[in-house]
């Protein structure tokens, strides 16, 4: 069965989508302090900011529901409304409540638009070649730290802190008037169920629900180093914003490279033994922490290696969590983002209290959580 032309099209423009909307929230992780100083709030403060915000947009499998019951092209555009509405408010207003509630509709924003979209390609693309699809889209977020990202350190330092949520707000009302049009209306719309039924189905599923534990655990993993990892580069190594920005570039292209090999690997290998191998590589890259970040060149190449192996598993992970319940389907994906955020919110909290004994603390909580991983991911079974 081979992919329409139709729908290459539609992935090449979700692909897009995504990638200024990554870099809108990837920002973050490299900025976090200088965002901080610019609204007169402590790295602390900034931080329990994105916890709040990630917590709250939970909420995400009530709204993405709507999916699968009204269409894929429904969800999206409701996505993408959410993040115009975050973007104006910091664009206008430059505070930190606004800031706050900015993180917020971003998130919920991202969160109901990236489930969709997974359920639509869900829908059109074969199971045999939803990773390679999948990981097409997901590049975005690697090509984010690429491209994105020191982007935005140059608009920050020249435009003001504020330009990069302009930019998020006038591509998200082009984004919108582009899928009014290249999507037709009702695309993707199954027989229909109530939002209530839907999420029922999910957690009457136990692959579902073993789904939905893994991404709470990879998430709260991942966060608790991301987060400050920009923090650790900036008091181990002195960097600033620019270099900070450059930095990005090379866990970008390490972010990327397993992209690339999840597009021609998972689908050989099978989603499942690819997560396993992606959690014990990502957990041995872990352990070198001590031998290689010690000098800049060491820790890029650390950083390089975490992200490669992180990616690769995560990647392999949504292909597989997109066949463990097919009839809510996008109801799944939208609370497997609920999940991801309980996880995302539980990291951000946990990363400045980490950081207090150093960065080597929250490396090493992350990669205990990656080993307790294995145990839900051994529940879940896929038959296609």
């Amino acid at each position: 069965m081979s992919i329409s032309p139709a729908v290459k099209k539609q992935i090449f423009l979700f692909t897009l989508i995504r990638l200024y909307i990554n870099t809108g929230i990837r920002m973050f992780s490299p900025f976090l302090p200088a965002f901080g100083r610019a609204l007169g709030v402590s790295l602390a403060s900034m931080s329990a900011a994105v916890s709040i915000s990630t917590a709250v947009s939970a909420v995400v499998p009530f709204f993405a529901t709507i999916a699968d019951r009204r269409g894929r092209r429904i969800g999206i555009l409701l996505g993408l409304g959410f993040i115009a509405a975050g973007a104006s408010l910091v664009a206008i207003w430059p505070a930190f409540l606004a800031m706050l509630l900015a993180l917020l509709l971003i998130n919920l924003g991202d969160n109901i638009l990236i489930p969709s979209i997974n359920a639509h390609l869900g829908d059109t693309v074969p199971y045999s070649k939803r990773a390679a699809v999948i990981s097409v889209t997901e590049m975005s977020w690697a090509l984010a730290f690429v491209l994105g990202v020191p982007l935005m350190g140059v608009m920050i330092e020249h435009l003001g802190w504020q330009s990069p949520f302009v930019m998020m707000l006038i591509m998200s009302g082009l984004s919108f008037l582009v899928i009014l049009r290249i999507m037709p209306k009702g695309s993707g719309q199954p027989a229909g169920s109530y939002s209530l039924d839907s999420i029922k189905q999910v957690f009457r599923s136990r692959p579902a629900v073993m789904c939905l534990v893994m991404a709470v655990l990879i998430g709260t993993g991942y966060q608790t180093i991301s987060l400050v990892f920009g923090a650790w580069m900036e008091d181990s190594f002195q960097m600033n914003l620019t270099s900070l920005g450059a930095a990005s570039i090379i866990i970008g292209i390490s972010e990327l490279s397993g992209e690339v090999l999840a597009a021609f690997l998972t689908d050989r290998l099978g989603k499942e033994r690819s997560v396993v191998i992606g959690l014990i590589l990502n957990t041995l890259v872990v352990i070198l922490l001590p031998f290689l970040g010690i000098n800049t060149a060491g820790a890029l190449i650390w950083l390089f290696a975490f992200y490669l192996t992180y990616e690769f598993y995560v990647v392999s992970f949504i292909p597989l969590a997109t066949e463990a319940l097919p009839d809510a389907r996008a109801t799944l994906m939208a609370t497997i983002i609920a999940s991801f955020c309980i996880g995302w919110a539980t990291g951000s909290l946990l990363a400045a209290w980490f950081y207090q004994w150093g960065f080597l603390a929250n490396v090493i909580f992350g990669g205990v959580l990656n080993l307790v991983v294995l145990l839900p991911l051994s529940q879940v079974k896929i038959k296609a």
